[in-house]
């Protein structure tokens, strides 16, 4: 049997594939390359929540802020603004999910409302935090604290001035909280009011070697049953114990 070549076909069909190979290497040229995931460790991570319908949670974000926020209901933003807002559909607890550059944190100038929403933080992340001052003053739900990995927080921050103030929820400190922060120099108020507060944990200031005061420091932490043995021993340079418990 004899096959007979289509001259025309011959023809056309080297074409055809040229003309396919060119468009895929061009579309192939035009493809954008997909934003690098960043991991989950540089990320702060708050807990929200909510427990009535159509709730607007604001968020204490200030100082420098340029950052991507995953409320953690499918809905995210990019933002430059300080304290966002967010309205929650429905009830339940909400992993926000930060990531960027936030210098500070504050809920000084929240209402009580707006406050409560704030119930745990699970990783401190990495977005250039310089000052905790009343960070979550006042969150009286806030009741979980973590340290990814051990991380504590970053060393960037020199202010931890009524940063858990009247928090009263909060039951435990996460060991390793401070051990990054040795330029600090005082825990003024820091977890003043935390009546629920039932454990300091051994350590805890051990790395805090420029601290020179601890003013009010544990003040009104009314569960606490013990305080850790040597737990201000390598803070050598502290002239101020006034009402430290």
């Amino acid at each position: 049997m004899k096959t007979l070549l289509n001259p025309i076909c011959n023809f056309i069909i080297p074409i055809l594939l040229f003309t396919t190979l060119l468009s895929c290497t061009n579309n192939k040229e035009e493809i954008d390359e997909p934003d690098e995931e960043i991991p989950i460790g540089e990320k702060m991570l708050l807990l929200v929540t909510t427990t009535d319908t159509n709730l607007t949670i604001k968020l204490p974000l200030t100082g420098t802020v340029n950052c991507t926020i995953d409320w953690g209901d499918d809905t995210s933003e990019t933002v430059t603004d300080s304290y966002l807002t967010h309205t929650y559909i429905k009830t339940g607890s909400f992993l926000v999910m930060i990531s960027g550059t936030v210098t500070a944190l504050h809920s000084g100038d929240l209402n009580e409302s707006e406050r409560t929403g704030l119930t745990g933080v699970s990783n401190w992340g990495n977005t250039g935090l310089t000052t905790m001052y009343q960070a979550f003053k006042g969150c009286t739900q806030l009741s979980y604290l973590s340290t990814m990995n051990e991380s504590g927080f970053p060393e960037s921050i020199t202010s931890f001035y009524e940063t858990f103030t009247d928090c009263s929820s909060l039951t435990k400190i996460p060991s390793g909280l401070f051990d990054n922060c040795a330029q600090v120099t005082a825990f003024t108020n820091t977890f003043a009011g935390c009546s629920g507060l039932t454990v300091i944990p051994v350590g805890l200031f051990d790395h805090c070697t420029e601290v020179t005061s601890f003013n009010s420091t544990f003040m009104g932490c009314s569960a606490l049953t013990e305080i850790p043995t040597g737990l201000f021993n390598n803070c050598l340079y502290v002239k101020d114990f006034i009402a430290t418990f």
